[in-house]
């Protein structure tokens, strides 16, 4: 049985800001759809649409998005909003704020436009690069990877892996590309007509000097410890900047007014953690998409790439923002249900997410927490934060003969859960702040029943966003009206309203407890062995 939770749910509160109405239309651009929504000034999300976006995998590590697809994705998506909010919100639109995923790499003609893949974050082709850069010199790249941690805040690594993936085994494409962009900044380039990143959004680059809160720069130091050609690199601007009017023909092509305009926006983390006000130190925000993330923003800058705790410049040039992914977060419940549960214990595909939620709590229901001491390990394609193990894998354990799917299922809720827990520990640890509170958003959160198992395996006071799939979009369109002047920072708490606040159970408490104890201590015996399965050659 669910507890009742002890809040009603929060109505939105108006901001006075003056005769002026206007809506923002932001992109939220994930792995595996884009999502458009209008937003209005006070957070409200007027009318959204979404379209699936195609991974196609490969040997050798491939994982690419054409995209061009991409961005035909992101019109449907748009006028799908644009439809469902009505001529009158559409007609108020004045700006363009994309968000997207991360450490994905476009490379792009003068004009903005494609001439190769979207190699996705998943794509591990170039880590031989990379991991040559970490691990070279006398001390195994120790002092290397030191000060690039210091100048940049991360190691080499993804985005940077596909730069000189293209550069070096692919130079037809290299020759014929002009910049390489990230997601976000490749469709603002599309809107806007303009080439350019921010500190944020060039991030997963790895090559820029991140030390100046609110002034990164690109770093010719470690561009050229990299080898990369910095010609390809694009502008830097500032955060918010506003790059330009939309493109004519897009804006005939969405029925957009012609002085509506394109305001650089932020990757994904970020905008979540401004569409759910996780802004003052020691607030943070748990996201369950397809990766579980958490997010916060802190004063200074705290540099913890071994922990793969990442402190990069935010959208909101007076601090800094912080990031963990723990790695698949609600994939894998997707991936459960889908080869395990599908058409047992009254679950299908079929429904509105919402509806799928409703079964899932209805199956685990006669579950009690612990699931009879079945433990799920969440490390399908390997852990990331806080303890980075590419070679990882997933499994249950303590499975018996009385185990039944609706256990396994009730395990793999605990169990991505407890990878949460285990960053949100080393997280606060990390920055010295306790994280009382934890917000809850994502796609994740709009299950009732994993909203309080996330409070029970957290042992903190878990607060379930309204509307918890539209944080992103929330975010971008909230990071729209604060470059315009429309909104101040102090206007954004009362953009994001509360549905639903969950107390961890005190009867609870000593379990998980134990559970996160055995958990961690898993991850550490388990990675030789589980490394000799998923490395073997046979």
């Amino acid at each position: 049985m669910l507890p009742t939770p002890r809040s009603l749910r929060v109505r939105w509160v108006p901001l006075r800001l003056g005769p002026a109405i206007v809506n923002a239309l932001a992109i939220d651009l994930g792995t595996t759809a884009a999502k458009v929504s209008v937003v209005a000034v006070d957070g409200r999300v007027l009318g959204s649409g979404t379209e699936v976006v195609e991974t196609v995998f490969g040997a050798g590590g491939v994982a690419e998005q054409d995209p061009e697809q991409v961005w035909q994705a992101v019109l449907l998506a748009a006028r799908k909003a644009l439809a469902a909010a009505g001529s009158d919100e559409s007609g108020r639109i004045r700006v363009v704020c994309a968000t997207s995923q991360w450490s994905s790499i476009i490379p792009v003609n003068p004009a903005g436009l494609p001439v190769g893949p979207m190699l996705l974050w998943l794509d591990r082709r170039g880590e031989r690069y990379t991991n040559a850069i970490s691990t070279g010199g006398a001390d195994g790249g120790t002092a290397t990877r030191s000060h690039w941690a210091d100048v940049h805040g991360l190691y080499p690594s993804t985005s940077l892996a596909h730069l000189l993936f293209v550069q070096n085994d692919q130079p037809e494409l290299h020759d014929l590309t002009h910049a390489y962009l990230e997601p976000a900044d490749y469709l603002n380039a599309r809107f806007s007509g303009r080439i350019a990143a921010t500190g944020c959004t060039a991030m997963p680059l790895a090559l820029s000097d991140n030390r100046q809160l609110g002034k990164p720069f690109w770093s010719d130091d470690l561009i050229a410890r990299a080898g990369i050609d910095a010609s390809k690199l694009p502008e830097m601007v500032p955060s918010l900047s506003v790059l330009g009017p939309v493109l004519p023909e897009v804006a005939r092509a969405l029925g957009l007014h012609s002085d509506v305009v394109v305001v650089a926006g932020a990757n994904d983390s970020i905008a979540a953690a401004i569409g759910t006000d996780a802004l003052a130190p020691g607030r943070a925000t748990v996201v369950m998409g397809t990766t579980g993330v958490l997010v916060a923003h802190h004063p200074t800058r705290v540099v913890e790439p071994s922990k793969f705790i990442v402190t990069m410049p935010s959208a909101l040039s007076d601090r800094f923002y912080v990031m963990a992914e723990a790695g698949l977060g609600g994939k894998v419940l997707e991936i459960f249900l889908h080869e395990f549960i599908h058409g047992n214990e009254g679950l299908s595909d079929t429904g509105a997410p919402g509806d799928l939620f409703e079964r899932v709590s209805r199956a685990v229901a006669g579950v009690p927490s612990g699931s009879d001491g079945l433990m799920f390990l969440p490390w399908l394609i390997g852990s990331a934060a806080p303890k980075l193990d590419r070679n990882q894998r997933g499994g249950f354990l303590g499975m018996s003969m009385g185990t039944t799917r609706a256990h396994m299922l009730r395990a793999v809720l605990e169990g991505i859960a407890l990878q949460m827990r285990w960053l949100v520990d080393e997280v606060a640890h990390t920055l010295g702040v306790p994280f009382p509170m934890v917000r809850f958003a994502g796609g994740g959160a709009q299950s009732d029943d994993w909203a309080q198992t996330m409070a029970d395996v957290l042992g903190r006071e878990v607060q379930q966003v309204e509307g918890p799939r539209h944080a992103n979009a929330r975010g971008a369109g909230l990071l729209g009206f604060l470059s315009l002047g429309i909104v101040g920072i102090d206007d954004l708490a009362s953009c994001v309203p509360i549905r639903r606040i969950y107390e961890p159970s005190p009867s609870n408490r000593a379990l998980f407890d134990d559970r996160i104890s055995i958990y961690r201590d898993l991850h550490e015996r388990l990675a030789d062995p589980v490394s000799r399965l998923t490395r073997r050659p046979y």
